[in-house]
């Protein structure tokens, strides 16, 4: 392996330290982190496609996607009950 693919590989792994934080941040702040995160994410995919090839890259899309997707959302309240018309 070239040091170009360490590189990548290093790129890749600061950017999944950086999606597991996410959920470790205050609730106004995680909106603004997520997409950040997905902005840096998308040329460090490219990256790591360029140098290891695309089924790492596509390993990574999964992964990276997977995270995104697992984070916690806050719950919505449920609505308060409606008396019935009289």
């Amino acid at each position: 392996m070239t040091a170009a693919v360490y590189t990548s590989l290093g790129l890749a792994a600061a950017w999944l330290i950086l999606a597991l934080l996410i959920p470790r941040l205050p609730t106004h702040r995680r909106s603004l982190a997520t997409r950040i995160t997905v902005a840096l994410g998308v040329p460090v995919l490219g990256l790591l496609t360029l140098r290891c090839g695309p089924a790492v890259g596509l390993a990574g899309l999964a992964l990276g996607m997977a995270l995104l997707l697992r984070q916690r959302r806050p719950r919505q309240p449920a609505p308060a009950p409606v008396a019935p018309a009289e």
